[in-house]
């Protein structure tokens, strides 16, 4: 009779040994070669599921919200974790008793894996059902897996960071060239004559803002001036704000009135802008000969007029441009200047800056300073104000003003 010949124990720890290097050699040489998220998730639940022998293997990653990424030999419809309570129990291996309500029960262990003390995934695992076995292959090979499984989350992580930082380059270069446009639009000379003299400030609050102004010469030594706001950021607001300056310095030398100018304007903002980006807008026209300053204000904060010693604020016009097909109404505003006349148009950046108690600074410092200042000094003295103002507080957007002397 012939004796039964037992495997050798060793050759089998060799081979075991021989199909995890392989297999981590697979990994390394897959991360290395860029394999995708998927050719990855494929290699790593071969290994775990024919080379290890795992019957139930689920990976969640935490992404805004926890993911499933892996599923093998369980339904997901009982995958309804409960993840808060998971993340608060779960900081080290755990073994799943049944007697633990905190889980579901095809799963044995649940290896947790972390970045700065926080998870970042969990692999969840359990043998296969009804298999009788010696020792689980999850607990013979519990450490090897834990190696592999933040091997393979780590490079998770790198590839997500790394399209991270190719969306963040794309969107800088967006702001970049969104930038260089907003320059474009924004006048960095301001004319001055016989007749008037401008000056202006602007401080974006982010790289790209959503303000603009203006000055256009006119026939007959009248001028245009205007200021805006467009709803919004970012390169979507320049683009519209540059398709904007573009349309109002077509329409003002050929539109018969300011009524006219404003509803082929209002007209343009819907057809760019898709009712989805409105903008506030105040023009001016001022006529050196009969000194009449005619304006319409659409929905933006009132322009500052310093006539006769006094403070007039000019409301009159219509509502917000891009919000109505159809104007409700239209109201020109007509004044007749002085010598030594004064106006400030400005957006509510400056209005709405705030001090370390939570107070706006509102119109008032405004009102004094165009009282008091010279057109060459009002923008410096009136941000000298508001940094005095708001203290260590940070500015709450951007900051535009556009002033003019009456000669």
């Amino acid at each position: 009779m012939k004796k039964e010949i037992k495997p050798n124990r060793t050759s089998e720890k060799l081979e075991l040994s021989k199909v995890k290097l392989d297999s981590l050699l697979k990994i390394t040489i897959g991360i290395n070669e860029n394999l995708s998220t998927d050719e990855l998730l494929s290699l790593f639940l071969s290994i775990l599921y024919q080379d290890l022998k795992i019957g139930k293997i689920c990976l969640f990653v935490k992404r805004e919200k926890w993911e499933l990424k892996l599923k093998q030999g369980v339904s997901e419809e009982i995958l309804a974790f409960d993840w808060q309570k998971v993340e608060e129990e779960v900081k080290g291996i755990k073994v799943i008793s049944s007697g633990d309500e905190t889980f579901l029960h095809p799963f044995d262990v649940i290896i947790p894996i972390q970045h700065k003390n926080h998870p970042i995934a969990f692999l969840l695992l359990g043998d296969f059902d009804g298999e009788k076995l010696e020792v689980s292959p999850i607990i013979k090979h519990l450490h090897y897996i834990q190696t592999l499984s933040n091997i393979i989350v780590v490079a998770f992580e790198n590839k997500r960071l790394y399209q991270d930082s190719l969306k963040k380059a794309a969107l800088q270069k967006e702001l970049d060239v969104a930038r260089d446009m907003q320059r474009l639009l924004i006048p960095n000379r301001l004319i001055g004559n016989q007749f008037y003299q401008f000056n202006s400030l602007y401080l974006p609050y982010e790289e790209v803002g959503g303000d603009y102004f203006d000055v256009i010469p006119l026939d007959n030594d009248k001028v245009a001036f205007c200021i805006a706001d467009v709803s919004g950021k970012g390169v979507s607001a320049a683009l519209l704000m540059a398709n904007f300056q573009a349309n109002l310095r077509a329409l003002i030398n050929v539109a018969s009135s300011l009524e006219e100018l404003i509803v082929r304007l209002n007209q343009k903002v819907i057809d760019s802008g898709g009712r989805e980006k409105f903008i506030t807008f105040f023009v001016g026209i001022f006529d050196p000969i009969s000194r009449t300053l005619t304006s319409i204000n659409a929905g933006h904060n009132p322009p500052l007029l310093y006539h006769n010693n006094q403070i007039l604020e000019l409301t009159k016009g219509c509502t917000i441009l891009g919000m109505f097909d159809e104007l409700p109404e239209i109201l020109v505003d007509t004044h007749q200047l002085q010598s030594g006349d004064k106006i400030l148009c400005y957006t509510d950046g400056i209005t709405e800056i705030t001090n370390y108690e939570g107070v706006e600074m509102g119109v008032g410092p405004l009102i004094n300073v165009l009282r008091s200042s010279t057109i060459e000094k009002l923008a410096d003295d009136l941000k000298n104000k508001a940094d005095q103002f708001r203290g260590a507080s940070p500015l709450p957007d951007d900051i535009t003003l556009l002033a003019a002397l009456f000669k």
